[in-house]
């Protein structure tokens, strides 16, 4: 989704700027002043400099590093059913079934303290939240009941989805992808 995202807003920004070239290129032609021709100038450096900033990757927010992995990060959004998990995502939902406040991360993200996700759904953060699962992505992820691994682990293998047992309905802290049970 956030992929998705970052592309559909380079999209509409390039048609923007393509506008707006054109529209220079065009008052250039019409206009021989060079007093036009030197703001149609700036106007397309200026151009030319949002088309880079708009190639740039998107930041993703992030907090800390660990020696688990390269990448701190997730996403959360609301869920209305298992289909909110999109293709490629690691999920995690506040309720049964994949409803509630879906929790997502990527492959090779990993987040050691659920504390630092927000949720105001959820009384305040997603820590021991989770309830139900779906990893949609190629790669193994494993909670821990404890905050950066440790603990008990409940390993949830690439493709799979369920509702957390009752002993770990509301226990998980943590979600790592290397060394997995």
């Amino acid at each position: 989704m956030a992929f998705q995202s970052y592309y559909l807003l380079r999209g509409a920004v390039r048609k923007s700027i393509a506008l707006c070239v054109h529209s220079f290129s065009w008052r250039l032609i019409m206009n021989g002043s060079g007093r036009t021709r030197s703001r149609s100038a700036w106007g397309l450096a200026m151009m030319v400099g949002v088309t880079l900033l708009a190639g740039a990757p998107a930041a993703t927010a992030s907090s800390g590093d660990s020696a688990e992995g390269s990448s701190v990060s997730q996403g959360i959004r609301q869920a209305a059913g298992w289909n909110d998990c999109y293709n490629g995502e690691m999920c995690l939902f506040q309720h049964a079934n994949g409803e509630g406040t879906i929790v997502y991360w990527l492959p090779n993200q990993y987040n050691g303290d659920f504390r630092t996700i927000s949720c105001s759904a959820c009384g305040g953060t997603f820590d021991n939240q989770a309830t139900s699962w779906w990893n949609r992505t190629g790669q193994n992820f494993c909670v821990s009941d404890g905050y950066w691994g440790g603990n008990p682990d409940n390993t949830m293998p690439a493709g799979t989805s369920g509702n957390f047992t009752p002993d770990w309905n509301d226990r998980a802290s943590s979600i790592g992808y290397q060394g997995c049970p």
